[in-house]
């Protein structure tokens, strides 16, 4: 998706390297390892708003849910639908809606996911 100059995709160091340059240059602290921002945490900002923005409009987010997962490279729905828990403990009102849709086939989020996305 992101080719290098070569024609091959850029390494996780490389996109790395260049996100902390560009925070540098728009003057963006980055508090070093383990302390954002981060390139994930454009990828989780992406996924809630993407499910946030499906509630909204009142789209089937059971149908588009594999769609996210396909998005993100999730090897299992299970992956994905973190971020649909993640969603509804940010926005309560969705909570209602998760509930009367999937009832207790999505549970509070409890833990970081076992893959790290």
């Amino acid at each position: 998706m992101f080719p290098g100059t070569t024609g091959r995709p850029l390494t996780i160091g490389n996109i790395d390297k260049n996100f902390r340059r560009f925070l540098w240059q728009a003057r963006i602290p980055h508090g070093g390892r383990g302390h954002g921002p981060r390139v994930h945490d454009l990828r989780h900002t992406m996924a809630v708003n993407n499910l946030r923005s499906w509630f909204a409009r009142g789209e089937d987010v059971a149908a588009l849910l594999p769609v996210l997962q396909a998005y993100m490279g999730h090897a299992s729905i299970g992956d994905t639908d973190y971020y649909l828990r993640l969603t509804a403990e940010s926005y309560p009102h969705i909570t209602a809606r998760i509930q009367r849709a999937y009832g207790d086939n999505v549970p509070p989020v409890t833990e970081s996911p076992c893959d790290g996305n």
